[in-house]
């Protein structure tokens, strides 16, 4: 889903020749939606105040790109990272191990430092996490855009050979999507962390060392994060982004190198908190629906093939439906359903 316009903008000066993003808020229709909604004001507030309190509680080591600017029609002007060396992945490469663990690490600062930053009251995350998507005044508009997906999702299922029993299940679900998601959107009993919210390969950046292998990472696109259990980013990326062997033969080293990572950062920032893996299995298995949302929605639209218009369908399933004949989701979805069955989606 296209939430705002995004342009490289290059500036020759007599020395160098400096290279911003900016970000416009969207146009027309959809614009006023976004508005209507916070989201946009709400990725400025944390481009403006909670990524700076966020990077200054990790010693300077930003998770993202700086702010430059913000412009008078409410563009965000923010630091260029392909000129230092990021850049993301191809579309449809989903990613291995090495890049997996490196994003995650990422990750588990992020949500480290904020769930610092709320538990001391250094800085205020309460508008970056309040929840934009799941809400009752959004509940018939996400209605008529999330059934029909499911609905779809059933409809393919039926007609592959030895996964046609998750139909039915799937229709059971679709039946009452929005409450479902909405209840697993809920911050956890345990443990809560401000959440990318959006958090596939096209979202984040990579830097590579003269080998190829990445050592560091940048998150982008800010737009849907809330504040909620950390389950919900790792089901998000997992999900949308690991390759078929790191989701099957490596997933408990990767949540390992989470927690190690979010509890080292939490630890040094002076925290006591500290989250466990059975804490942690426990929140995956409570938001397991939506690791099931982003694999009828976001996985089928990365999947697809890129002339499919899936922002102007307002309601119209059919974009979906044709992407999750494609090979390539076919592949996929197998095993992100045996993922999903694991965490108990359809008990």
């Amino acid at each position: 889903m296209i939430l705002c316009d995004q342009m490289q903008l290059k500036v020759a000066l007599t020395l160098e020749e400096l290279s911003f993003v900016v970000k416009c808020p969207l146009q027309g229709h959809r614009g006023v939606a976004v508005q209507e909604a916070g989201i946009w004001d709400k990725e400025v507030a944390i481009y403006v105040t909670t990524l700076p309190t966020l990077t200054d509680l990790l010693g300077g080591d930003s998770v993202a790109p700086r702010l430059i600017a913000c412009g008078p029609g409410g563009q965000i002007v923010l630091q260029d990272m392909s000129t230092r060396g990021y850049k993301t992945v191809p579309r449809l490469v989903q990613l291995d191990y090495c890049h997996s663990v490196v994003a995650v690490q990422a990750v588990a600062k992020l949500h480290a430092a904020s769930h610092v930053a709320m538990e001391t009251g250094v800085g205020d995350v309460t508008l970056a996490g309040r929840e934009v998507l799941y809400c009752d005044r959004l509940e018939k508009e996400m209605t008529q855009h999330l059934a029909p997906v499911f609905a779809c999702l059933a409809d393919e299922l039926e007609t592959w050979s030895g996964l046609e029993h998750y139909a039915t299940k799937i229709r059971l679900l679709a039946a009452n999507i929005f409450q479902h998601l909405k209840q697993a959107a809920k911050p956890s009993q345990h443990f809560n962390v401000l959440n990318h919210g959006d958090l596939w390969a096209n979202n984040i950046m990579f830097k590579h060392d003269k080998h190829g292998r990445p050592r560091k990472a940048k998150l982008v696109d800010f737009q849907t994060s809330r504040w909620t259990s950390p389950a919900h980013d790792l089901h998000y990326f997992i999900v949308s982004s690991m390759d078929h062997d790191s989701c099957t033969t490596k997933l408990d080293n990767f949540l390992e190198a989470y927690i190690l990572t979010l509890n080292q950062h939490l630890e040094t920032m002076g925290s006591q908190k500290q989250l466990t893996m059975q804490i942690l299995e426990a929140d995956l298995k409570r938001t397991a629906i939506y690791g099931l949302y982003v694999a009828a929605s976001t996985v089928a639209t990365k999947m697809a093939d890129e002339n499919l218009d899936f922002d102007s369908c307002e309601g119209d399933s059919s974009p979906y439906l044709k992407a999750m004949k494609s090979i390539r989701y076919r592949e996929i979805m197998p095993g992100l359903l045996a993922y999903l069955e694991k965490y108990g989606v359809f008990d």
